[in-house]
C-alpha cells in the first residue's frame, strides 16, 4: 500500500458531504458569531485529527521499512556439554566454554592425528606474523590435558605442538612454549616467539627475558646488559609475542596482571633473570687445531684406559679435542661375539656439544657386563673419526680416522 492511499483511508472526513451554502444561512451565521466560533473550533479539531492520522501512518511505514532492512539477529547456538574429564580445563579456560565457531572447525584441519576432541578445538588467535594459535584438549589422554599448537595460516604450513598441559600446570605458569624466529644458527636464533596459556582473570602477561639466555648449552653465547620485560594482552586465554632477542633455557619469568592492573602472580625465579653462569671457553688455537679445522683427519693421539681388563671391565676411550662441538664415530676390530660382546658391539657414533670445546679432554666409556654382554677375550683395535663439525658445519667428504687405540680383555 502506498502512502497516498494510506492517508486517504485514514482520513476521518473522507465521506463527509458538504452541502452548498445559501444566503440565508450566511446571514444567520453573521448574526450569531459565538456559534460560528464553535464551528471553527470543531473544524480545527478535525484538522488535528487528520494531522495525527498522517503522523501515525508515516511512523508505521518507517517502522515497517526498518524491520525489513534489519531482520532479527540469529541466536547464538548453545555450547555443547563439556565431557566430565575436560571440566578441570574448562573451569579455568573460558575459551573452552564458549560455543565452537566456524573458524574453530576450520582449525581442526591443522591437528596432527586423532588425539584431540574436535568438538573442543578452539582457534584462540592469529598472530601478527601469520600463525594460528590453537587449543585442543587431548582425547587420547581422556581430555585431562591440553595441547597448544601453532600452525601456519597457509595450507601446508608447519605445525608445532606443546602438549600434556593440565589445569594445575597451566595455573602454575608451565603452559608456555617458544620457537625460534629470525635467522637461525647452530645453538640458537636471532629472535624468539613466546606463547603461554593462562587461566581466566589474567588480562596481561609480561614476559621477562634473562640477560643470559642459554647458559647451560651455548658457551660464548650472548649476554645482554639488562633483562627485557615485554608486556602483551591476553586473547582467549593465550598471550604471545615475538622478540628480536635470544631466549631461553628454562629460566623464563612471567608476571600476570588482572584487568585493573593488579599483579596476580609471578612465575619462575626472578633472580635468574640477572644471573650469569660461566661457560667453558675454548683453549687458544694451536697449529694442530688450525690444521684440524682444514683437515679433520689431522693426527690426534687416542688412548684406551685401562690397557687391559676382564670381561666385565669398563674401558674409556679419550683424546684432547682439537675442534669445538664436533661429532665422532668409533669403529673396532677384534674378537667376534659368540655368546659374548665382540668388536661389533663397540661401533657407535657420539655427538659432541657446544660445551665440548677445543683443548678439553674428551672421552666415551664402553662397558662390559656379565653374561651375554661380557667382553669376548682378545685384543680390540679402535679407530676414531670426525663425522661432523657441529656449529662449524658439515664435512664435505668423509675423513680418515685421526687416531687409534687398543685394549685387551683377559679371561
Amino acid at each position: 500500500m502506498d502512502l497516498d492511499t494510506l492517508i486517504r483511508d485514514c482520513d476521518p472526513a473522507r465521506k463527509l458531504v458538504i452541502p452548498e451554502a445559501d444566503r440565508a444561512d450566511a446571514r444567520q451565521l453573521r448574526d450569531k458569531p459565538q456559534r460560528s466560533f464553535d464551528r471553527t473550533v470543531g473544524a480545527s479539531w478535525i484538522g488535528v485529527a487528520v494531522a495525527v492520522t498522517l503522523a501515525i501512518a508515516v511512523i508505521a511505514l518507517v517502522v515497517v521499512g526498518h524491520r525489513q532492512r534489519n531482520p532479527p539477529a540469529t541466536p547464538i547456538p548453545a555450547a555443547r556439554p563439556i565431557p566430565p574429564a575436560a571440566r578441570p580445563l574448562a573451569s579455568i579456560l573460558g575459551v573452552l566454554r564458549r560455543p565452537q565457531t566456524a573458524a574453530d572447525k576450520a582449525a581442526e584441519s591443522k591437528l596432527l592425528g586423532g588425539a584431540a576432541d574436535r568438538s573442543l578445538v578452539r582457534l584462540a588467535a592469529v598472530t601478527p606474523w601469520g600463525e594460528q594459535v590453537i587449543l585442543a584438549p587431548e582425547k587420547a589422554r581422556t581430555y585431562d590435558t591440553l595441547a597448544l599448537l601453532t600452525a601456519g595460516v597457509l595450507p601446508g604450513g608447519g605445525v608445532s605442538s606443546s602438549g600434556g598441559l593440565t589445569a594445575a600446570s597451566i595455573e602454575a605458569g608451565e603452559g608456555r612454549s617458544l620457537e625460534g624466529a629470525g635467522r637461525n644458527f647452530a645453538g640458537g636464533s636471532t629472535g624468539v616467539r613466546l606463547f603461554i596459556v593462562v587461566p581466566d582473570g589474567v588480562a596481561k602477561v609480561v614476559f621477562v627475558l634473562p640477560r643470559q639466555p642459554v647458559p647451560s648449552s651455548v658457551p660464548g653465547g650472548p649476554v645482554y646488559r639488562h633483562p627485557l620485560a615485554v608486556g602483551v594482552p591476553v586473547h582467549n586465554n593465550v598471550a604471545f609475542t615475538q622478540v628480536n632477542r635470544e631466549c631461553c633455557d628454562g629460566n623464563l619469568v612471567t608476571r600476570w596482571y588482572a584487568a585493573d592492573g593488579q599483579l596476580i602472580r609471578t612465575t619462575g625465579n626472578p633472580t635468574d633473570t640477572n644471573r650469569l653462569v660461566a661457560t667453558p671457553k675454548p683453549a687458544p688455537e694451536t697449529p694442530r687445531s688450525r690444521a684440524a679445522e682444514r683437515n679433520a683427519s689431522t693426527p690426534n693421539p687416542v688412548r684406551a684406559l685401562p690397557r687391559s681388563g676382564s670381561p666385565d671391565s669398563t674401558f674409556r676411550i679419550q683424546w684432547r679435542l682439537l675442534l669445538t662441538d664436533a661429532d665422532y664415530a668409533i669403529t673396532a676390530s677384534g674378537p667376534i661375539g659368540d655368546g659374548c660382546r665382540g668388536a661389533s658391539g663397540i661401533n657407535a657414533r657420539f655427538g659432541g656439544g657446544p660445551n665440548d670445546v677445543r683443548g678439553q679432554l674428551y672421552g666415551e666409556s664402553i662397558r662390559g657386563d656379565r653374561g651375554t654382554a661380557a667382553w669376548c677375550p682378545g685384543t680390540y683395535h679402535l679407530s676414531v673419526t670426525v663425522i661432523d663439525l657441529g656449529s662449524a658445519g658439515a664435512l664435505k667428504q668423509h675423513p680418515h680416522p685421526f687416531g687409534t687405540a687398543a685394549f685387551t680383555v683377559k679371561r
